[in-house]
């Protein structure tokens, strides 16, 4: 906690003598996405509009990529599929910051602290998100809080 009120004392610091307003400065990237989910601003446990009552509407893509295989006996099968999820999501609008960049992305890393929909697969035995070392899934963030969710 000291070392980010230490960069952030330096950084005003460095805008007073550059001459600049604060306000003008333009915020990085990452200093954007760590402060739309900050523990203090959003609960990535409760949807978009769980205060206001309304329900939240998310499109679901499916694109299936590869059946691997299938067992007739046991009326199973195996396939690689590529899964999109679009929503809302105001908690995440940064249109009133001074941006010149319109989306931010999150890597696996990152993806735990934003809400996500629940998917349900009815009748599904199995299913795991690919992955080799991490789990192949990026979240796109867009001005007006629009999320875009990719995972395979």
């Amino acid at each position: 906690m000291s070392d980010l009120l230490t960069f952030f004392n330096f950084f005003v610091f460095v805008a007073a003598i550059s001459g600049q307003n604060m306000l003008d400065v333009e915020p990085t990237r990452y200093d954007m996405m760590h402060y739309l989910v900050d523990d203090r601003r959003y609960d990535p446990s409760l949807p978009p509009d769980f205060y206001i009552g309304n329900s939240t509407t998310v499109s679901v893509e499916l694109f299936i990529y590869d059946l691997n295989s299938e067992n007739d006996m046991n009326m199973e099968y195996e396939c690689t599929l590529y899964l999109r999820m679009k929503w809302t999501d105001q908690r995440l609008d940064f249109t009133e910051n001074k941006t010149s960049y319109d989306t931010l992305s999150l890597g696996d890393t990152s993806v735990g602290k934003l809400w996500l929909p629940d998917l349900y697969f009815h009748h599904e035995r199995e299913a795991e998100l690919h992955g080799l070392f991490t789990k192949n899934q990026l979240v796109y963030i867009h001005k007006n809080g629009s999320v875009l969710y990719s995972g395979r």
